[in-house]
């Protein structure tokens, strides 16, 4: 989804990422995202509810501004038009009035899909499918679903804000290509986040750096935006609405993919994009050709399971379990603070590929 702040960043951080080299190559930028994201979801992050001056529940740029998060929506949204729903099987407190918070808007004409609540409730398949994977505790390598809002003209997602975060694509960017520890202490993250979402019959669809957050302090993740998403069955998906340079070949060359081998494959690209600073492939071409090229010196066992997840066949691919038994992924001694700042390894002239 798309994050703008309240508080102090300005929109022309977010837009220069359109104009950055990212270790001397141009960013795959202009190939990221949807056509038309912006305009068919809004998300801002808000220092806390606010009470706006001609009283609760005022629209202020589109954006829906309340006071004391889930406890006041449920006590003064009932007046106005359109109900409210508390997050499904939601265990987790609610923020505190003052809390941080962040809201994502869907417009009712942009909704493409509807699912079931567990509740009976039809709702926006976004929202079945966030809050299947925040039931019980949640996880917490995933954003949590606080609330949503139905009003007459859409849909409002109340997520929790953490703090000291900035997404994940704008980190590497910033450090270029990260150490080999501290790049295992992210991928595990994201990993398992992953499979807690197919454990509760959800794919996510749009693994990548841009939708994941990191605690610059602890080096903790958080998986956003599920948009993009399903839910997982065993069968062939022929519709894909994530990002072109993570897809599959098979999804370029024929337009249909299973869930699983898909998956892997986007976290194949996101392993690669953090300990090269940047994506493998960038054109369809190279994607059905799957050869991987590093351009930093890594370990044989990153290379391996790289290689591995960006197998071009999908039958060849791991399985999450695998992934996550992998040599690489074995468990390193404590990540320190000062490993979040961690110096890029040495840029390599030389280059390995794979076929």
């Amino acid at each position: 989804m798309s994050w703008t702040t309240t508080s102090g960043a300005q929109p022309a951080e977010k837009a220069r990422r359109g104009g950055i080299l990212r270790w001397g190559r141009p960013t795959r930028h202009a190939q990221r995202g949807r056509p038309g994201q912006v305009s068919q979801v809004s998300c801002r992050l808000l220092d806390s509810w606010e009470e706006e001056e001609d009283g609760p529940g005022a629209q202020r740029g589109g954006f829906f501004l309340g006071a004391g998060g889930s406890s006041w929506a449920k006590r003064h949204l009932a007046r106005k038009p359109g109900l409210v729903f508390p997050a499904a099987g939601l265990e987790e407190p609610v923020p505190a009035e003052g809390a941080a918070v962040a809201i994502k808007h869907v417009a009712r004409n942009k909704v493409a899909e509807w699912a079931q609540l567990p509740n009976g409730k039809v709702a926006p398949l976004e929202v079945v499918l966030t809050s299947l994977v925040c039931s019980g505790n949640g996880h917490r390598g995933i954003i949590q679903l606080l609330d949503w809002y139905e009003t007459a003209e859409g849909f409002f997602l109340v997520l929790e804000r953490p703090e000291h975060c900035q997404d994940l694509f704008d980190y590497v960017t910033e450090q270029g290509p990260l150490s080999e520890k501290l790049s295992r202490h992210f991928f595990r993250q994201v990993v398992e986040a992953v499979s807690h979402c197919h454990g509760h019959r959800v794919v996510h669809r749009d693994i990548k750096d841009e939708n994941i957050l990191v605690d610059v302090r602890t080096g903790s993740l958080k998986l956003i935006d599920f948009g993009s998403g399903a839910l997982l069955r065993d069968s062939v998906y022929t519709e894909f609405d994530g990002t072109r340079v993570y897809s599959p070949p098979e999804w370029v060359v024929s337009q249909q993919y299973r869930a699983v081998p898909a998956a892997v494959w986007s976290l194949g690209v996101l392993l690669y994009d953090l300990v090269c600073g940047d994506i493998p492939f960038e054109r369809d071409e190279e994607i059905v050709a799957a050869r991987v090229q590093f351009h930093v010196p890594l370990s044989a066992d990153c290379h391996d399971l790289i290689r591995w997840c960006l197998s071009p066949d999908p039958s060849d691919r791991p399985t999450l379990e695998q992934v996550l038994l992998h040599p690489w992924l074995k468990l390193d001694p404590l990540l320190q603070p000062e490993e979040m700042l961690a110096p890029a390894p040495p840029r390599s002239t030389a280059s390995n590929s794979s076929g």
